[in-house]
């Protein structure tokens, strides 16, 4: 029933927030996930760095916006999110820097060493432990 209704959830939660630790919610997702057999088809969970609670911090700005753009072809397309673009936007409207937002469990990791780390471009999302790719 649930497959049939093409409803799909992206959960986040920001590793910095100070009300909940994310690996309460993080939990709850894999006890979702276990629950429920096949729920990869609709549900996603997405850890993401440097934000506090609902916002501020040093990560995205742009976070609902970034998972909203996830979500929408998902839905409408079936192309589930893996990686997932974010920005941390300035007051004046420029971007400061880029960050890859990866569903659990993938993880971002650098591509090389040396590379502008605040650039999205230059993060791949990987499993965690997985070589860097050559």
């Amino acid at each position: 029933a649930r497959a049939a209704s093409r409803s799909k959830m992206i959960l986040g939660h920001g590793i910095d927030d100070e009300s909940m630790s994310y690996l309460e919610s993080l939990q709850g997702y894999e006890v979702l996930r276990d629950r429920f057999p096949g729920s990869e088809g609709w549900v996603r969970y997405v850890a993401i760095p440097g934000l506090w609670h609902c916002r501020g911090g040093t990560g995205p700005t742009d976070t609902v916006e970034a998972l909203l753009d996830a979500l929408i072809p998902w839905v409408e397309k079936g192309q589930a999110p893996t990686a997932i673009r974010a920005n941390r936007l300035t007051y004046e409207g420029g971007r400061e820097k880029s960050m890859l937002l990866c569903t659990e469990p993938l993880r971002a990791r650098l591509k090389a060493p040396g590379l502008d780390f605040k650039d999205a471009a230059n993060w791949e999302c990987r499993a965690p432990n997985a070589p860097r790719r050559k």
